[in-house]
């Protein structure tokens, strides 16, 4: 992994400026669909003119603008990606086409057959009382991936193309009439998915009719001059940074919308559910549902969990910087308690969420002092990271998660929380307690702490494939479509991402694969790819074998290196970087919040049943990790908000 360093870095001078263009070439505006409902991605008109920056205060904006002081609106909500592989062989035309063989030339197989046939299930993922779920990455707990899919949305959302009145284009449909009768016509931005008839799950199901699964392209945008990158780049709808924008928004009028200012001490809003606890903001919808500063807030409770530890969070530094220094505006306690709360997420992502996912000597190398503030560097995401590498997470769900009570030695009570649930069930349930004296959210937070996490790998259970979130009575696999959304957004090749990380070894032939990928995901690829290079990138990155002491293997763990490396280091307000002396944390200020761990911030925010967490939260209770009682504050330190004074 010698070469991981230089990704960091040295990739900086990839596209310019970035905006969004409404034109979509060669398709008629009556067509495009409603291109101005993507969230606030839309600038009307087009601008070259910067924002107004002081780039002497030490708030973040809330749309990501103003922290580079060399282009303000680098990592601003609504523009394009980055690429670490910037060449536009990875579309078919260079332009926008998926590309094909490269050996052959003819299509590459549906993204449905290779998960069927690749991504496949075995026997050891039966839900059976008796079954073992293998294979475990020994230490790590499921709390690991539930924070992955957390920041993930502080980090990326690709809107897709969708009708004006939001909802998506079916691409499954056989005949689209039109005023001469009937055609066979799809919208232009369909690239729905090829199911065989003896596809292997829904033959099985009675649904061998069923010859296709719905899926609409991503939407796409200018460099922010107005000028084409030349193919396609999507859309990042909120900030590119880790800035807890899933928190307090992307946008000015969201932020606005999440606020208490009514307390006069920078809160964020909340609602009080039947038990006296504070929850997020009700939404509007006619189930239960919460508002905050990502919509996905309410995709599963575990996620809506989450959020509500953060929301809590927040206020409850709210309150202790009101204590510490009374008097001062609501502005002011939002202010820095947002700052705080920033720097805690990152410094919880690199020293407890990195080490897990890619090893502890590759995540220190990151926080190395060496690799500081690069005032030039583009903070964009990258899109082999947010389309490949963070959806590999996928694989190592479990589709029973554990509802246990606080001690890890008693029996749990036999609550489960079942990911196969239709989505606007979970919905319904979100964070209500499930019985009668039960607090389901410290309980979930128990299974989370306590719940072995498996490897990210080349299975994954069938009843997760074909059933999470799933709409009601579509066909639905969850990994065919994020194999065919790779294709979308022009992922390279997985050789030819390999040759990024070293020429000189680079496969030539499926055999070449086996040191990095198990013989059977070999043999497996093989019989549905006609070359070594036209496997997915998303496929074999996710049937690498892990690195030593790492949820990730080789390729995946260095783009996710290359990733967090190059946040950290295009990010003027990254939380230990001091940049402009007057903008940055004091010593005494930073050494408060290295003293803060993620099992801090659950004792502090949970319903009040969470007496003990193991000190590193994202890794097993056992060993020297074992749980330690909440008030041992020498074990699981807080912040001591009189020494963060002068603010």
């Amino acid at each position: 992994m010698g070469s991981t360093e230089r990704t960091g870095l040295d990739s900086t001078g990839f596209s310019n400026r970035i905006a969004l263009s409404a034109d979509i070439p060669g398709v008629s505006p009556d067509k495009i669909g409603a291109i101005d409902r993507l969230l606030s991605v839309r600038q009307k008109p087009q601008s070259t003119s910067m924002p107004l920056c002081d780039f002497s205060s030490k708030f973040r904006s809330i749309d990501g603008t103003c922290n580079s002081k060399e282009q303000a609106q680098y990592g601003k909500a609504g523009t394009i990606f980055n690429r670490l592989l910037n060449s536009n062989q990875f579309y078919n035309d260079g332009v926008e086409t998926i590309r094909k063989s490269q050996l052959t030339g003819s299509q590459l197989p549906s993204a449905r057959l290779v998960s069927a046939t690749v991504l496949n299930s075995d026997d050891t993922f039966l839900i059976h009382p008796k079954a073992t779920l293998l294979p475990l990455l020994p230490k790590a707990t499921l709390l690991s991936i539930q924070w992955g899919q957390f920041l993930g949305h502080d980090l990326s959302h690709t809107p897709s193309f969708s009708q004006r009145d939001g909802s998506s284009y079916d691409c499954c449909s056989t005949t689209i009439k039109d005023g001469n009768g009937t055609s066979s016509l799809h919208h232009p931005e369909c690239l729905p998915i090829a199911i065989r008839s003896d596809d292997p799950i829904y033959s099985l199901l009675g649904s061998s009719q069923l010859t296709c699964m719905n899926f609409i392209r991503s939407a796409y945008g200018n460099n922010l001059d107005g000028t084409s990158p030349g193919m396609r780049s999507q859309i990042n709808s909120v900030t590119h940074w880790i800035d807890a924008s899933h928190v307090y928004g992307s946008t000015i009028e969201k932020a606005n919308e999440l606020r208490d200012t009514t307390s006069g001490r920078g809160r964020l809003k909340t609602s009080v559910d039947s038990n006296g606890r504070q929850m997020l903001p009700m939404g509007n919808s006619s189930y239960l549902s919460y508002k905050a500063g990502d919509f996905r807030v309410n995709q599963h409770p575990l996620l809506t969990l989450l959020h509500t530890v953060w929301l809590r969070e927040h206020n409850r530094i709210a309150e202790n910087l009101y204590r510490a220094a009374p008097g001062k505006a609501d502005e002011f306690y939002y202010q820095h308690a947002r700052r705080i709360l920033i720097a805690l997420m990152q410094h919880i992502t690199y020293n407890e969420y990195l080490p897990v996912m890619i090893g502890p000597t590759l995540a220190a190398r990151i926080m190395s002092p060496k690799n500081g503030y690069l005032k030039s560097g583009n903070p964009a995401i990258f899109t082999e990271f947010s389309t490949a590498v963070f959806r590999g997470g996928h694989s190592q769900l479990r589709s029973l998660i554990r509802i246990v009570e606080e001690d890890v030695n008693k029996v749990d009570r036999g609550l489960k929380f079942d990911l196969r649930v239709e989505l606007p069930s979970l919905e319904s349930e979100s964070l209500e307690p499930p019985a009668e004296g039960a607090r389901f959210m410290d309980q979930a937070l128990h299974g989370l702490l306590q719940t072995p996490v498996q490897t990210v790998k080349s299975s994954l259970q069938d009843d997760l494939k074909t059933q999470i979130f799933k709409p009601k009575a579509e066909p639905f696999d969850l990994l065919s479509l994020n194999i065919q959304r790779g294709r979308d957004h022009g992922l390279p090749s997985y050789t030819k991402m390999l040759s990024y990380f070293d020429r000189n070894n680079v496969p030539s032939n499926f055999d070449e694969l086996l040191p990095l990928i198990p013989e059977e995901a070999v043999a497996a690829m093989r019989s549905v790819y006609e070359s070594v290079d036209d496997v997915d990138l998303y496929v074999a990155g996710q049937a690498e074998k892990p690195l030593p002491n790492a949820a990730l293997g080789p390729t995946f763990a260095g783009i996710f290196a290359a990733q967090f490396l190059n946040l950290r280091r295009t990010d003027r307000f990254f939380y230990d970087h001091n940049v402009d002396g007057t903008t940055g944390f004091s010593s005494n200020q930073l050494a408060e919040i290295q003293k803060v761990s993620l099992a801090r911030i659950i004792c502090d925010n949970s319903d009040g049943t969470i007496t003990r967490v193991q000190p590193k939260a994202f890794l097993a209770p056992e060993g020297s990790n074992r749980p330690v009682s909440c008030d041992n504050l020498s074990d699981l330190p807080g912040i001591n908000f009189s020494k963060m004074l002068p603010l």
